[in-house]
């Protein structure tokens, strides 16, 4: 069984558009896997999961927090 986590994150964009106010949004997310950053060297920048619509990936760095449901 896969949980699901509402995650409160600050994106670099949202919905195709910079997001210059540092706004941040909560997302019902189900983690599908870990992700690599392979442009910066970092082996464990984040996360990719399912949500409403589709699919997402989330750095850890913009993360302001995580609960599980």
């Amino acid at each position: 069984m896969n949980r699901r986590y509402l995650i409160n994150y600050t994106p670099e964009r949202h919905e195709g558009e910079v997001n210059d106010t540092n706004e941040t949004y909560l997302y019902d997310v189900e983690i599908t896997d870990f992700m690599q950053n392979w442009a910066t060297g970092e082996r464990f920048a984040g996360f990719s999961g399912k949500i409403r619509d589709g699919f997402r990936s989330f750095r850890w760095d913009r993360v302001i927090s995580i609960v599980s449901q």
